[in-house]
């Protein structure tokens, strides 16, 4: 392969950002599609993510009910698995909470101080009204509310006003599965900083600002070379992280700092570019890594790249805006970011 093109997407996306679209279809990340969540649905967007993020499931039937009302055992594993993906373990935390399936959850919830139950027992099949999830949810996400009030559920309302992220004025309102995925979803998007860890990658790294969109892992055949796309969207710019394992026989015949030319002349031909607007070599410890800034003046599109090559891996973290480069700040607060996890 004489150039690699880890940025083969980059094309497409320059229009998106013109168009300031999502990043990725939401209905193309999401895999599987509940039958009963048509794309007219005010939540499909919510559940077509938390679903693509592994936080949510269906029945078996394929359907997700979401106007149905959630009940707390339900609620609580939802919550969990968005704060503590996969870590819920416990069991017998509760008078009627044993071994079931939710037990996990719900003890493993208990143990973080995420919800108390009444006297000795969840009630785990109790429907969960609006401001009872809201305290729940809010506490999980560790927006603690900094005043008290003469009403138990005041604060938490207040929290949800200054964030953005109430979904019902109903305070009494027996809640649906639809409109607690799209609480959650709606406190995911103001979360700051917007840390992210992926541990297939081996990578952690800051996305800087307040998301309007954000996708999930994302796969790119490029021959015989899968490439792994990670995007986030705030106001003004837009973000990727990609990597790629080179084959053996790649690594042997080229030095690193060849094979990260190639993929910078992979990046220019996928965007329509001729040339690189400022490069320069850097490092990260002890590996190579190249950086470097392009522009497409048809579409007023800069971007800001840099690539490191760790092993047999290339890293490639991309900042994409319109008008003009990111700023000096934006490039630091995400590219200096990026780690390499132990």
């Amino acid at each position: 392969m004489k150039n690699f093109k880890l940025s083969a997407v980059l094309s497409a996306f320059l229009s998106l950002i013109i168009m300031s679209q999502p990043v990725f279809a939401m209905d193309t990340l999401a895999g599987i599609v509940f039958k009963d969540v048509p794309s007219s649905h005010e939540n499909a967007t919510a559940i077509q993510e938390l679903q693509a993020k592994g936080i949510i499931g269906g029945y078996s039937d394929n359907t997700f009910k979401p106007d149905n009302k959630i009940n707390r055992a339900e609620l609580t594993k939802i919550v969990v698995e968005a704060v503590y993906p996969g870590q819920a373990t416990g069991k017998n935390c509760f008078s009627d909470v044993k071994d079931e399936w939710f037990a996990k959850y719900v003890c493993f919830a208990k143990d973080k101080g995420i919800i108390n139950g009444s006297n000795t027992s969840f009630r785990p099949n109790d429907e969960i009204i609006y401001v009872e999830a809201l305290k729940i949810v809010l506490t999980a996400f560790y927006y603690d509310p900094m005043k008290q009030s003469d009403v138990w559920y005041q604060a938490y309302l207040d929290v949800a006003s200054t964030l953005g992220v109430g979904v019902s004025n109903d305070n009494n309102e027996k809640i649906s599965r639809g409109k607690m995925a799209q609480l959650i979803s709606n406190i995911l998007g103001v979360r700051k900083p917007n840390k992210f860890t992926n541990k297939l990658g081996n990578f952690g790294v800051t996305f800087p600002g307040k998301p309007i969109s954000a996708s999930y892992p994302l796969t790119s055949a490029d021959g015989d070379i899968t490439i792994y796309v990670y995007g986030y969207k705030n106001d003004k710019v837009t973000f990727f992280v990609n990597y790629m394992d080179l084959p053996d026989k790649t690594l042997k015949s080229k030095s690193a700092k060849d094979l990260l030319q190639d993929e910078k002349n992979g990046t220019l031909s996928s965007a329509g570019l001729d040339a690189t607007d400022e490069e320069k070599e850097v490092n990260y410890g002890s590996y190579a890594g190249l950086f470097y800034k392009i522009k497409s003046l048809d579409h007023n599109a800069y971007g800001v790249i840099q690539t490191y090559l760790v092993g047999n891996r290339i890293y490639e973290l991309e900042m994409l805006a319109t008008g003009s480069y990111p700023t000096d700040a934006e490039v630091k607060t995400f590219i200096g970011t990026f780690k390499l996890l132990k």
